[in-house]
């Protein structure tokens, strides 16, 4: 059987795969925008094909590919949702606050420095 530090790296590879996977679509989901005329195609549909795949991947409902972190995030992202139907929730209102940090953080825009 796996030591505990053996299981936590297989499991680290199986994440670095998906990604790699992920990664390797995009790459050609780009490839194939900056060469549209060569395939043919309009070149918007190849970023909107990226789009779908990933929200498949995200929403697929088989137990397969990291089923439970993936759904967990779902259920996080819309039980953010009904917050003001099912009266007040401390602790959604507090991951709400934290997804919008991120995103904040990520984007590198702070709506507090907008001016008007």
């Amino acid at each position: 059987m796996y030591s505990s530090f053996q299981h936590h790296f297989h499991r680290v590879r199986l994440l670095l795969q998906a990604g790699g996977l992920l990664a390797l679509v995009w790459a050609l989901s780009l490839l194939m925008f900056f060469n549209y005329q060569l395939i043919a195609l309009p070149p918007l549909v190849h970023p909107l094909w990226l789009s779908l795949l990933v929200m498949l991947y995200f929403v697929n409902p088989f137990r397969i590919l990291h089923f439970r972190a993936r759904f967990w995030l779902l259920k996080v992202l819309v039980g953010g949702l009904d917050l003001d139907m099912n009266g007040f929730d401390i602790d959604k209102f507090h991951r709400l606050l934290t997804l919008n940090d991120i995103y904040f953080g990520i984007s590198g825009t702070d709506p507090s420095l907008r001016t008007p």
